[in-house]
């Protein structure tokens, strides 16, 4: 159940105003956010100073805000993937902001604040640590741009977890948002140009949860169906191992090593059956002296052949 995750989001969202005006953008935001400005020796009151801190900030603040979730039993990877998709959202609000990649923001706004460390350090239910969020995020390739993406479904999946009414499970005046959600899904899933693996790891929690919704409802046979990520998405896979191809240098010899071999191997085949038969000529009687030069000049052949294959 993700209600009260996505009305923390809600929540947090409506803090942010951003008005676009012929000089730039005009951001304004709550007060809230101030507790977790970065700390400035040089400041005389702690309050964010551009945009990427007003981000900054509000992360930290919606981190604490998700304490209150873990009644729902909410998985951390599940909530760690829904914070990150909410930061792409709210940096990509501002046009501004040059960074391409959540590496980099995170690296730069959000470690680098001092209010992050104790805020994700603290948590009683231990659901967000920070290295839960520091392998998620450096592990990840695709930009902010492609990840934003994804918050469109998200907010119309929040919608239908927030307008749910537990007393009354007849999902009928749910279809037109289920309709809507399936849609903007499935053109992400379609999105042929955004290939990562976080990419299809969003998209495979948004089906997920579509589907625990729809098992809410008391019927929901005539609620639309999602299309599950395969495998089609560049790097993602859903637990399958797939086979490795077995390397044509390990599977097969190298003909010239082969080439090599056989001659060389015929020379040790040659060695052996000539001293077999002078093991048996010496049984017979054979002089000695002739039996030894008969040896050397034989050697001298065979050692002569081998040094052309070696």
């Amino acid at each position: 159940m993700l209600k009260n995750l996505c009305e923390a989001i809600n929540g947090i969202d409506g803090l942010i105003k951003i008005e676009v005006i012929e000089d730039g953008s005009y951001i304004s935001y709550d007060d809230i956010f101030k507790d977790n400005c970065p700390y400035k020796k040089n400041v005389a009151k702690n309050e964010c100073q551009c945009y990427e801190e007003i981000a900054s900030s509000a992360f930290i603040t919606l981190l604490k805000n998700f304490e209150s979730v873990d009644e729902e039993n909410v998985e951390s990877d599940k909530l760690v993937q829904y914070v990150i998709l909410w930061l792409s959202y709210i940096i990509m609000k501002n046009s501004n902001i040059k960074i391409t990649t959540l590496k980099d923001f995170y690296t730069k706004h959000i470690v680098s604040n001092t209010h992050y460390n104790q805020k994700t350090n603290g948590y009683s239910n231990n659901k967000i640590n920070k290295d839960l969020i520091d392998r998620k995020i450096n592990s990840m390739t695709i930009g902010i741009k492609d990840m934003s993406k994804c918050y469109t479904p998200f907010k119309l999946l929040c919608k239908l977890y927030t307008e749910f009414d537990v007393n009354n499970s007849d999902c009928t005046k749910y279809l037109d948002k289920a309709k809507e959600f399936v849609s903007e899904y499935q053109k992400l899933l379609n999105d042929t140009d955004t290939e990562d693996i976080s990419y299809g790891e969003i998209l495979s929690t948004l089906s997920n949860d579509y589907d625990n919704f729809k098992n809410k409802c008391k019927d929901s046979s005539f609620l639309p169906t999602v299309e599950k990520i395969q495998s089609t998405v560049k790097g993602y896979d859903k637990g399958s191992v797939q086979p490795i191809a077995q390397s044509s240098e390990v599977a097969s010899p190298n003909p010239s090593i082969a080439n090599t071999l056989i001659p060389v191997l015929s020379i040790f085949t040659a060695i052996l059956i000539f001293l077999g038969i002078t093991y048996k000529y010496s049984l017979f009687g054979f002089d000695k002296r002739f039996q030894k030069q008969y040896l050397r000049d034989k050697l001298k052949k065979i050692k002569k052949k081998m040094k052309q294959y070696i």
